[in-house]
Order: structure tokens, then C-alpha cells, then sequence
């Protein structure tokens, strides 16, 4: 897994990465580009945030064993390296008990302030940047697809 380069893969705007609720089976790095991350669905899809060149999403669900609490969409063409849970299974089965254990609770943990930002409202200043603001149109293609691969699973 030191070379994550064959596992790099160009994206075009507009892709669905993953939706909420799915099952976790990789975590990705964005090498250029950016994906737009949103929660509910249909007229309550709501951005959330915006992941950028040298970041990384997707691991919460990878280490918590729990479904994906976002939906992912490329948000304009995008280089990204994708890393497979078995990789990663692969690489934690080398270590001690205590490490999974760890980066499970510190998923949770994370789940769980997310959870309580959005239940308490304090995402108002979120919203507010620009980096979260989508077109009409790229907001009504973004649903478009995002239903068209709800149809795939």
C-alpha cells in the first residue's frame, strides 16, 4: 500500500463517489481537484463540506464499520487515489489489538460530534462559505446522479 500511484484514478464533475447509508469499501486522497460532501437527500441535500487537493475522506466508515454518514459527489474534475478496506484491514491486522480499537473509537467519536453539529444547528457558518456554494445546475446535476447510482446498489 506504500504505493498508492496505480491506484489513482481520474473523476469527471459530477460523479457519485458513494451515498449516505452505503457500505464502506474504500477511503480516498484527493491528488487534485474537489468533492463536494452533502447529507440527507432529494430536496434536503445539503452541503457540508468540500475536500480539497492532499486530503483524504472516507475513513470514518472504513475504521467505524458503520454506513457512510455523507454523500460524496466530485464537485469539478478530479484526481483521486482510492484505498481499498482490504488494504487497509491488511495493514492494521499487522498491528496491535489496540490500534483498530483506537481508530474505531476515534471514529465514533467523530460520528458523534458531526451528529451533534447537525442536530444543534451550528452549521450556519459552514453554509456560509464559499467554497460550499453550488449552482443550480450543478446542484440538479449532482442530484440527477446521485439518484441515477442509488439505482445501481
Amino acid at each position: 500500500m506504500s504505493d498508492t500511484s496505480n491506484n489513482s484514478r481520474a473523476f469527471a464533475k459530477g460523479e457519485v463517489l458513494f451515498v449516505q447509508g452505503e457500505e464502506a469499501t474504500s477511503m480516498y486522497i484527493v491528488v487534485s481537484g474537489a468533492v463536494k460532501l452533502f447529507a440527507g437527500e432529494g430536496k434536503n441535500l445539503v452541503p457540508v463540506g468540500v475536500v480539497q487537493d492532499k486530503d483524504f475522506f472516507g475513513e470514518q466508515s472504513i475504521f467505524s464499520g458503520s454506513p457512510r454518514p455523507l454523500t460524496a459527489v466530485v464537485a469539478e474534475k478530479s484526481e483521486l487515489i482510492l484505498i481499498d478496506k482490504n488494504d487497509i484491514n491488511k495493514v492494521l491486522d499487522k498491528c496491535s489489538g489496540w490500534v483498530r480499537d483506537i481508530m474505531r473509537l476515534l471514529s465514533d467519536r467523530l460520528k458523534d460530534t458531526n451528529k451533534a453539529i447537525f442536530e444543534h444547528g451550528l452549521t450556519d457558518e459552514i453554509y456560509a462559505q464559499s467554497d460550499l456554494n453550488i449552482s443550480n445546475d450543478d446542484l440538479k446535476l449532482f442530484k440527477t446522479n446521485i439518484e441515477a447510482y442509488k439505482k445501481t446498489l
